[in-house]
This record gives C-alpha cells, structure tokens and sequence, in this order.
C-alpha cells in the first residue's frame, strides 16, 4: 500500500502523529488521493482525511465516481495540478524513509499521478512536533498548482497571505509558506453537497501559485 506513518513520542499525550500515503489510485475502493496526508498534535486532528462516502450515490461505483468531491484529489490534502484530478489508474511509491527519532521522513514519488508534470516529489518531516512538507514540482511549462489542506479548525490569513493559524481545542498551530515567492494561503468551503454527501463542516485551506522547471 506504500504507507507511511510517524510520531513524536510514544509517552506524550500531546506527541505530533503523521500519516502519509503513496498507493495505486486504481485499487478497490481507492480515491485519487496519492500523497494524502493526516496530522495530529497537541490531541488534535489539523488535517483530515474526510473518509468514505455514501456508495449509493448515483454512478458512485461507474462513470460518475469521480464526480464526487471526496474521490476526487481535491477532496484530500494532496496536489492538484491543472485540474481537480489526478490519473485514476496512477501508482505512486515511498522511494525514501527515515525513522530516526531525531529525523523521521518519508517521500513519495507522485510523477505518474499528474500527466502534465515531468516529475512531482512529495516529502514530509517530522521536525520535533512541528511538519515540514515538501513538494518538487518539475515541468515544461507553467502549471497551476493547487495545495490542499481540510480542516475543522478555525482559519486565520495572515496579512502578506503566506501565513495562517488554526485555532481547535483552545489549541493553536502555525501554517507558513517558505516557498515560492509567489505561494499564496487562502481558505474555501469545501466542495461537498449536503444532500448527498453528508459531513461534518470542513473548511480548506489552500496555498496555490504557478511552477515550471
């Protein structure tokens, strides 16, 4: 399956949890979500994964399968690049990993999953309780890259926009962009139609911005 998951501590209430994915987009039951994480801290979910759907939405299983916001790459907190998608028939596999204490990693070569890029490296890094992800992105030409994050926190841009704060649980966590220059936060509802895909309320935030080699 080319899961990935890491923590902090094993004593600590409050130690950071990562869970990290690769995997093949056309396994049974899969969603296009290659490069997917969740993260907890301080004994809170930041990033959620927001799980299964109704399977008796019309076409869930057929044609429409991947209609739906929470099949969709969008619906979790990966990449998308020029589109809301990435290939459903694309595979993706850790090519590095660490599990030392002191630098715990993973990466995921997700090049297969997004057809108009050359290559899409996506790391993350347990930095103390602190997570550094990492995305290299190497194309041709101009891309628009998408960065989603889902969350039931509440959202804070800071002014210059590569900055935010989440506020759940009387908790806070930091969200800051190191790179590109021209990255940028801003936070959307997510995409999902009470009717027919029922949730508890999530908010999105994204960081978004052009890339090319």
């Amino acid at each position: 399956m080319n899961v990935v998951t890491m923590r902090s501590a094993w004593n600590d209430h409050d130690a950071a949890f990562v869970g990290f994915k690769g995997g093949d987009n056309a396994a049974s039951h899969a969603h296009c979500d290659l490069g997917s994480f969740i993260y907890d801290v301080d004994g809170v979910r930041w990033a959620y994964d927001l799980g299964a759907d109704d399977y008796n939405l019309p076409g869930y299983f057929g044609k429409k399968r991947w209609d739906y916001y929470r099949t969709r790459s969008e619906g979790h907190n990966t990449l998308t690049i020029d589109g809301p998608n990435q290939d459903p028939k694309a595979t993706a596999a850790i090519v590095a990993f660490s599990a030392d204490p002191k630098s715990a990693f993973a990466v995921v070569d997700l090049s297969k999953a997004y057809p108009s890029a050359k290559q899409v490296l996506r790391g993350v890094k347990l930095i103390g309780k602190g997570l550094l992800v990492e995305d290299e992105v190497a194309t041709d030409e101009p891309v628009d890259v998408t960065w989603n994050f889902h969350t039931q926190a509440k959202i804070k841009i800071g002014e210059n926009h590569r900055t935010a704060t989440l506020t759940s649980a009387k908790k806070t966590m930091f969200l800051q962009l190191l790179t590109p220059a021209s990255a940028h936060f801003e936070i959307a509802d997510s995409d999902i139609a009470p009717a027919t895909q029922s949730t508890v309320p999530q908010k999105v935030v994204k960081h978004g911005g052009r890339s090319w080699s």
